[in-house]
């Protein structure tokens, strides 16, 4: 770790990933990552195979229900029941009166 003047400081961590052979593009999540890191700071490398990055984004959102929701729109759901029973809704759209129904 290198600390900088107002604040800023230059982190290296490795993480290790252990990849299938994939024949189509996949996406992978890294997750534990600071709110404060500079998105274009980001660089990802493979120690032993190649491949190629086709996109890498930086989503940074705090957890809230509107948040949370949205992502998961247009998505199947499993929501639990009393008495065990299932169902699979699909979330077709949020509102603001959901907020603070949780």
């Amino acid at each position: 770790m290198t600390i900088y003047n107002k604040g800023s400081a230059l982190i290296r961590e490795v993480r290790d990933v252990s990849i299938k052979v994939a024949h189509e593009p996949f996406e992978l999540i890294y997750e534990d990552v600071p709110s404060t890191i500079v998105p274009t700071s980001l660089q990802v490398a493979s120690t032993s195979a190649g491949f190629r990055i086709l996109e890498q984004n930086y989503e940074y959102h705090l957890i809230n229900t509107k948040n949370l929701l949205d992502k998961y729109l247009g998505k199947e759901l499993v929501v639990g029941i009393p008495e065990d029973l299932r169902a699979r809704p699909a979330l077709v759209r949020c509102c603001s009166r959901l907020q603070g129904f949780f």
